[in-house]
């Protein structure tokens, strides 16, 4: 009897054994954020478990300079596996040290048997500017950690993240303002910001002065610059009018002589401009003439060459 039982168990060990197979998935794409791609991005290939088991990393990877990406991998599962697609990314995210991380569940028609997939399932290309309903925050933060929000551990000290600082870079680089630390959080009706700014700061990170944001091309009105003239963008930092040049990439290319955003100052080689008929030329003393006092006012052989422009003591 007993050696019956030992025949049955190795018979059902066996066929368990034979239940479990090798499964694979594939998956591509490309990411961007508005229109630059989204470069060196995280992404993650996962089984998705359900119950206590942890999901089962498939692969990982990055994306490359044009945004592109491409991962595939295999397990062994008894029932037919679930991948899924994890992107981690920081598209219109500010300074938030939480990654922002979307999920996407790709469909098992595109579950291969074997350790290569036969089928990729192509995302296609997608704007991670969009916020999708099910997306969360995955945090490198560890509060166990002998440094916080991503820093590193070497030689003895913290090696904090651009942005970051602390001997355990727990604060934020606030230039006019104060760090909440550990308090921040998105969803605080206190302390969703990262920096309690001075009065007069504004940015993130208390950074710039909304009464210089836009020079003095514009007005700061309701957290955006209202250009005046001929100014425009998000800083009235381009311009539509060009007098002496032209214009590229939203500035004025100044012809010789002339400066200024629009190119409407003259630069004189001798005198001064004329601002009290406003022309686009300067008064010239007695021996000078030309628009800019380029050129002598009296010529013959006599005459020295400018800039002497006068007679010659040896003639």
């Amino acid at each position: 009897m007993s050696q019956l039982l030992c025949i049955s168990s190795i018979f059902l060990l066996f066929a368990a054994s034979e239940a479990v197979f090798t499964q694979s998935a594939g998956v591509k794409g490309v990411l961007m954020c508005g229109d630059k791609p989204l470069a060196n991005t995280k992404v993650k290939l996962y089984d998705d478990d359900t119950g206590p088991d942890l999901d089962d990393l498939l692969a990982e990877g990055t994306t490359d300079s044009l945004g592109q990406f491409l991962l595939t991998g295999h397990t062994s599962e008894v029932m037919t596996i679930d991948p899924k697609l994890n992107i981690y990314h920081d598209c219109d995210d500010g300074i938030k040290p939480c990654q922002r991380r979307v999920t996407f569940n790709i469909p098992k028609s595109f579950v291969s048997s074997g350790e290569n997939p036969k089928t990729f399932f192509n995302i296609g290309t997608i704007n991670m500017q969009i916020e999708f309903e099910s997306e969360s925050r995955d945090s490198l933060d560890d509060p166990r950690a002998q440094c916080r929000n991503g820093g590193i551990y070497a030689g003895g000290i913290c090696h904090c993240i651009k942005g970051q600082t602390g001997d355990h870079c727990e604060h934020f680089e606030c230039v006019k303002g104060l760090s909440v630390g550990f308090r921040f959080d998105p969803e605080s009706l206190l302390f969703n910001e990262p920096c309690i700014c001075e009065s007069g700061w504004k940015g993130e990170m208390c950074d710039y002065q909304p009464a210089e944001k836009c020079g003095n091309k514009g007005e700061w009105k309701k957290d955006r610059c209202e250009c005046v003239g001929s100014y425009f963008g998000s800083e009235c930092q381009y311009t539509s009018r060009c007098i002496e040049g032209f214009l590229r990439n939203g500035r004025c290319i100044c012809n010789d002589g002339f400066e200024g955003d629009y190119c409407d100052k003259i630069i004189c080689v001798y005198g001064s401009p004329d601002f009290k008929n406003r022309t686009l030329a300067c008064n010239c003393p007695d021996k000078f003439a030309g628009r800019r006092c380029e050129q002598c006012k009296k010529h013959g052989p006599l005459i020295e060459p400018f800039p002497h422009c006068e007679l010659d003591p040896n003639s």
